[in-house]
């Protein structure tokens, strides 16, 4: 049986198994108005380059036009250049090598040659960062931008107020144990042409039960939906005998 690979870093700090890798997008790029001004075909382009970018060859990522049409499932070629110019345009990707067909494909590629600028540049420097600044090219990428920043700063506005809590297995406890059951006690108001379809209270006297899931086998409040018995949760005053007998006698 062959022997499994580690996901643990090697000396550099890198991991050089493949199942354990991960495209590094920083939370500061895409909170950034560069990020938030790209299309939807930008975005999904700026994704398929990351994907590419394995640690060690940023600022040699060949990506023709055709080959990143195929990459994130379009057709039209001019929608991908759009999107290369977008990216460009927003500083998040540069271009390190032109095409050129002066030689054989079989030699070295003929596709334009790529890195993305929020990340290190394998073999020259550090990060450049263009997109830090970035200016809108015309106004629908300033509109897409301030309706992104908007949106971001209205949820984490919501999430400071803690309007958006957390659901998880204690919060819903608790907010379960807050939900108050009211009983309807007196029915006389009621339209007696509606009375069939009304619920009949039902006090039943569980202390001689000892496969009881609610409360402490005192009395619980049940209606009749047809055949079907329901049951509320135990979380109302236990009614005494005498009441308990009465509301036998009335069902």
């Amino acid at each position: 049986m062959a022997k499994r690979k580690s996901n643990r870093p090697n000396k550099s700090g890198r991991n050089e198994n493949p199942t354990g890798r991960f495209a590094r997008l920083p939370h500061e790029v895409m909170l950034s108005a560069a990020y938030r001004s790209l299309t939807p075909n930008a975005r999904a382009l700026l994704v398929e380059m990351m994907a590419m970018e394995n640690g060690q060859n940023n600022g040699s990522l060949w990506l023709s036009i055709r080959d990143a049409a195929a990459r994130i499932g379009l057709v039209n070629k001019e929608s991908v250049g759009k999107a290369f110019d977008e990216l460009t345009g927003a500083g998040l990707i540069a271009l390190t090598k032109e095409a050129h067909f002066s030689v054989k494909a079989a030699e070295t590629s003929r596709a334009r040659c790529w890195r993305l600028t929020f990340l290190h540049w394998v073999g020259v420097g550090g990060r450049t960062d263009e997109w830090r600044q970035f200016v809108p090219a015309n106004k629908s990428a300033a509109r897409r931008a301030n309706m992104g920043l908007a949106a971001d700063a209205t949820y984490r506005k919501a999430l400071a107020q803690e309007k958006l809590p957390v659901l998880n297995l204690r919060t819903t406890r608790d907010a379960r144990a807050n939900i108050e059951a009211v009983a309807v006690h007196e029915l006389r108001t009621a339209n007696p042409d509606l009375d069939a379809k009304l619920p009949k209270s039902v006090g039943h006297d569980l202390r001689t039960h000892t496969a009881v899931t609610m409360g402490d086998g005192g009395a619980a409040f049940c209606w009749r939906d047809g055949k079907t018995l329901r049951m509320l949760p135990d979380i109302l005053p236990t009614l005494t005998p005498d009441r308990a007998q009465q509301s036998r006698i009335a069902a």
